[in-house]
Order: structure tokens, then sequence, then C-alpha cells
């Protein structure tokens, strides 16, 4: 039999067991004093700690949590671009986030030595991943774009020469292809304006359209947090999901209902960040390679994801 208290945040715990027969008889063994000791280094939420080796009476404050599970979070919102195709603006920025992709249907500006566009996402988010896809049915428009920065800063970036806030830079004398997409996975910043700027200096003033720009992340101001058996954002409630050891030490087993698979699984920090996944599990998952601490596993089965914490030793 194995008991876990997380957090143990008193000085002292006093156990006792109870044995009781099938005659109602019982013996209870002599009270166990456990003293705890804490660190903000040992990898474990404990004393006055409100984090793992965070917060409390002496250890750092705990940092806020990143995402832990992104959405979309561009579509619909504020766009704006450097000028416009024709006064009737008849391609307006407003179609980079309108979801729809299709030969007909992009933003586009004036040509120009510096064209822009940009989203005001409308307040500070976590951005974790941002995906461009150019203007598509135009074999005659590729190669347009040579030279641009990718921007998200907390307000409007003022000059292309600005180094802050920069999250990917591209050059290429081919230029970017009809319909091309430019997916950029595991970002970790934050902002609340996500600015495309390119720069035509060398090879003469240009157009820049786009067909849609996804953003995704979550916001600052309203952090997805765990919960020991559930994940707020429509994450769901734990139906017979169990692991086990909990604690462990080298593996950790999955246990899910009869004749369901498990598609994938993740680890993940207490700040959201994807430590390992894993594609089509085995029912034992190896952590000999992961630090010593607490986490949480996302477990996708079928249309669900559910969540677990547990703690590697």
């Amino acid at each position: 039999y194995s008991l876990l208290i997380s957090p143990a945040s008193l000085s002292s715990y006093s156990l006792t067991a109870k044995a009781i027969d099938n005659c109602n008889g019982s013996k209870s063994t002599s009270s166990l004093i456990i003293n705890t000791t804490s660190s903000c280094t040992d990898g474990f939420q404990n004393g006055t700690e409100t984090g793992v080796d965070c917060g409390g009476n002496s250890c750092s404050a705990c940092q806020p949590q990143g995402c832990v599970s992104s959405v979309l979070i561009s579509q619909g919102k504020t766009t704006s671009q450097s000028s416009n195709w024709d006064p009737a603006n008849s391609y307006p920025s407003s179609r980079g986030v309108d979801g729809i992709i299709n030969n007909n249907n992009f933003s586009h500006t004036a040509s120009e030595l510096q064209p822009w566009w940009e989203v005001d996402l409308g307040s500070s988010n976590n951005i974790t991943q941002i995906e461009i896809t150019n203007r598509t049915g135009c074999s005659g428009c590729s190669g347009r774009v040579k030279r641009f920065k990718l921007f998200a800063s907390q307000t409007p970036i003022s000059s292309y020469s600005s180094t802050s806030g920069v999250v990917y830079t591209y050059s290429n004398n081919t230029g970017i292809t009809d319909g091309q997409v430019i997916n950029l996975t595991n970002l970790n910043t934050s902002g609340r304006y996500v600015r495309f700027w390119v720069d035509n200096t060398g090879f003469g003033n240009n157009y820049l359209h786009l067909a849609e720009v996804k953003v995704f992340g979550c916001n600052q101001g309203s952090p997805i947090t765990y919960n020991e058996d559930r994940v707020q954002n429509n994450f769901s409630i734990n139906e017979n999901i169990t692991i086990y050891p909990n604690p462990t030490l080298e593996e950790l087993n999955i246990q899910v209902p009869v004749n369901q698979i498990v598609q994938k699984a993740q680890i993940l920090d207490l700040s959201g960040k994807v430590v390992k996944d894993f594609n089509h599990p085995d029912a034992k998952i190896n952590l000999q390679n992961i630090q010593a601490g607490v986490y949480f596993i996302k477990i996708y089965l079928g249309d669900k994801v559910y969540n677990k914490k547990f703690i590697k030793m």
C-alpha cells in the first residue's frame, strides 16, 4: 500500500494504520511521525510552495502558465495593411483572417517597397503557432515576396529594421510560391499584434497578398490551467483512464477501456510546455530520459483528450 500527499504543506504528519478482520476485530498501529523537509530544487510542491519549487515563503515567484492547449485566436480579429489594391479596397486586410482560402479570397496591398499586413488580437496572448498561406490560384504572382519578417509585439512595430518582437525571418531569391504555406510551430512568445512585413529593397516595389494568417495560442489574462483529473477548455473528465505506478521511476502504464486505442500521448511540465510526444504509444511509456518532477500526461483517445497528473521520481 502506498500513500501520496501532494502538496505536503505541513511540517510533519502523523500516520496510523488500522486492520479489521472478518469478525470486526481491529488493531491499530502506533503513530508514525514523518517530519517533512522542503527545498526550492527538489522537484516537488511542498512546504508553503504554491507551485513546484516556486512561490511560498522562501522560493522565487511562480511564472505564469503558458498554453496547455492552443486554439485559433486570430480569426475574425481586427486587421490592417499598409495600403489597398484599389480605391474601392476590393481585397481588404480582413480577408486574411476570415477562414476562407480560395483563388478569389485574399488581402492585397498596392505595389510598395515595404508593404505589411497586421492582425490585432485584441489583448496580449501567448502565441505558440503561426500559419501563413500565400495567395492561391495565381502562378504569375509567385516569387513576389522574397524577404520578410514576422513580428509579434505588445504594441505595433514602427520600423522594418526593428529587432524587437521578431519571431521569424525569411529570405529567398526565388520567393514564396503560389499557395505556399509557411507553418511556424513550437513558438514561445507573446504579443497583441502580429505583423507580416515585406522588404523589397534590391528587388523593386511589389505587392503583398495573403490568403490566410492563422495565429494559435491562448489569452494571457485567462490562462488555461490544470486540475487533477480535468483540463479546462473542453477537455474531458477521466472515464476509466488509469495511469500507474504513481509516483514512478522509469515507466508509466496507461490503462484504458477495452477496445479503446491511445492515438497519442504527451508529457507536459507545469508551465504547459510539451516535454515529449508519443504517437500510437504502447501501454507502457518509458520515462528514463525525463527529469524528476511533477508532470501531466495528455492522453488522446478517440475524439477526446484526457489528462492525468503524475510524479517522476
